[in-house]
């Protein structure tokens, strides 16, 4: 049954496919020769049948929550033997728990987008503190999930490290804002209560239940300002004594901060960001993480630099179409412009000295 690809519309007549009939209908069907066409009902099902090689069919429907859900099809190449009633009655007995089945599976598909819908919100609460700030979580998410990417690391690891990433400054919540916007240096008090950010996430987080490979989360989280020589916080871990989702989360978020905007500062050009992640992976951060965000940034075209230079350069052309030179800020917010005679309405995603980038779908 190879030519079901999609699942099949039952509420529409047009392009009526021969399954149709048969799951609203909702009665089982027994054909032992297929090309008896007169002898047999659903003659458009048998024909369909005979054309991928059926010689005998059997056809149960499936139901889930009292509706059509599918229909559990066996077929025979080769008439070895005829199908009997009992063959029709054991097929039947399975079909209620295949329906129980489906429908555990659109109820744990269903929580976990609830799952998902909550952890942006979470992280959308985070960012929506400071226009500055806006889309931060976002864009620390997109370059770990990249560096987990380019590292071959596993998918369900991939996914614990995203939704690491998308949490990590959650405890930032519990930092006043005055801290937070400061334009100018922090004292040394100020500067001790960013710090306890981390922990506040990790004690946050260790709130849900996560499950499995996802209880790691809460600890990549608190984890994600450690430095390879022991000189980060909270706890000044050093090397392997740093959770690898951590140690990815530490070079997204160094780089994400320094390319843009702060209160205290202007965002560093991406080439001159790259050359100075270099050298921090020497003493702060894990080379073979830089080694694969950088090459995850050439391969995206994000910024093009030689990996295994010393000294990473300026590239002296960059391709038509891909200008990172010029300072992106990330600003979201939805916003409309004219076009012609026409009134465009889309997101923005940021801004630069040449522009702001609107997508649309108009």
């Amino acid at each position: 049954l190879q030519l079901v690809k999609a699942p099949i519309a039952l509420d529409t007549d047009q392009n009526r496919h021969p399954l149709v009939t048969l799951l609203n209908k909702g009665e089982p069907l027994l054909v032992n020769d297929l090309r008896q066409l007169h002898a047999v009902s659903h003659h458009a099902f048998c024909r369909w049948m005979t054309h991928l090689g059926g010689r005998a069919v059997l056809c149960c429907p499936i139901r889930s929550q009292n509706r059509p859900a599918g229909l559990l099809i066996l077929d025979l190449r080769t008439l070895r033997r005829t199908l009997q009633e009992t063959d029709l009655q054991l097929v039947e007995g399975l079909t209620p728990l295949i329906g129980i089945g489906l429908q555990n599976a659109r109820l744990l598909q269903q929580q976990s987008n609830q799952f998902q819908s909550i952890l942006q919100v979470l992280a959308a609460s985070i960012d929506a503190r400071d226009f500055l700030t806006a889309g931060h979580s976002a864009q620390v998410t997109e370059y770990a999930v990249g560096i987990c990417r380019t590292m071959a690391l596993s998918e369900e690891f991939t996914d614990v490290v995203r939704i690491a990433a998308m949490l990590h400054d959650y405890g930032k919540l519990a930092i006043p804002d005055f801290i937070l916007k400061k334009d100018g240096e922090l004292s040394a008090e100020e500067k001790a209560l960013i710090r306890t950010h981390p922990d506040k996430s990790r004690e946050i987080l260790e709130r849900i239940p996560f499950e499995g490979i996802y209880r790691q989360i809460p600890e990549i989280v608190g984890a994600h300002h450690e430095k390879m020589d022991g000189s980060g916080y909270p706890k000044g871990l050093k090397g392997e004594e740093i959770p690898l989702g951590a140690r990815i989360i530490a070079v997204a978020d160094f780089f994400e901060a320094i390319t843009s905007k702060r209160h205290y500062r202007e965002p560093m050009p991406y080439p001159q960001a790259v050359q100075l992640l270099a050298e921090e992976s020497l003493i702060h951060f894990d080379r073979q993480v830089v080694d694969a965000f950088i090459r995850y940034l050439n391969v995206n075209k994000l910024c093009l630099v030689d990996s295994r230079a010393k000294k990473l350069p300026v590239p002296a052309k960059i391709p038509a179409g891909i200008d990172r030179r010029r300072v992106r800020i990330p600003c979201r917010t939805q916003v409309s412009c004219q076009a012609g005679n026409r009134v465009l309405a889309g997101t923005s995603a940021n801004l630069s000295t040449g522009g702001i980038y609107v997508a649309t779908d108009q």
